[in-house]
């Protein structure tokens, strides 16, 4: 009964003790950083083409840098693909020619053995693009903001008639992510 006390005395200074070890540790954490603010806005940029740009700010209103932006909801896609020009091998776009008892000022399409023929360089003049193909498909629109927070990305849609709702979801390693819904018109 005597020892009472004294192991009572132990077990309060050395719980107090811990308490204030693991108040000090907690006070070294650091607050995670936030993804606080996204703003979004759209153009129109072609019949079925949006130019949607979502800009990006943490906690503090500074713009964030890097972050992943992905856009998803009523059959919004972006393509990706690589585009390819066809050129002729006989034409070239040449202006300041006498060509054929005409002199041509302005760009026109004039074949590369009369011109050699004539005494011309052809390699001076750009060749005739035939044709314009697109090879690519669909995917989910995404983009990456820039130093100033900005994420321009284009967008496509099946059947948007009066308006459609897109969903913008905004990560950043480091960052705790964030959420938001635009709606986009006709």
């Amino acid at each position: 009964i005597e020892g009472l006390p004294l192991q009572l005395l132990i077990i309060i200074v050395v719980a107090s003790l811990g308490l204030a070890v693991m108040v000090g540790w907690f006070n070294n954490i650091d607050e995670p950083d936030m993804i606080d603010s996204i703003e979004t806005s759209y153009d129109r940029s072609g019949n079925d083409t949006y130019s949607i740009t979502v800009r990006v700010l943490d906690k503090d209103g500074y713009a964030v840098e890097g972050a992943d932006v992905v856009l998803t909801g009523y059959g919004a896609y972006a393509l990706s693909g690589n585009s390819y020009s066809t050129v002729s091998d006989t034409l070239v776009i040449a202006s300041n020619v006498y060509y054929d008892g005409h002199y041509y000022a302005e760009p026109t399409p004039l074949p590369k053995e009369g011109l050699i023929e004539a005494g011309y360089d052809v390699s001076r003049f750009a060749p005739v693009v035939s044709e314009t193909h697109f090879e690519g498909g669909r995917v989910t629109p995404h983009g990456v903001t820039d130093s100033e927070g900005y994420a321009t990305i284009d967008v496509h849609f099946d059947s948007l008639k009066t308006y459609g709702t897109l969903n913008i979801e905004v990560t950043k390693a480091g960052y705790t992510g964030s959420n938001t819904t635009m709606k986009v018109f006709a």
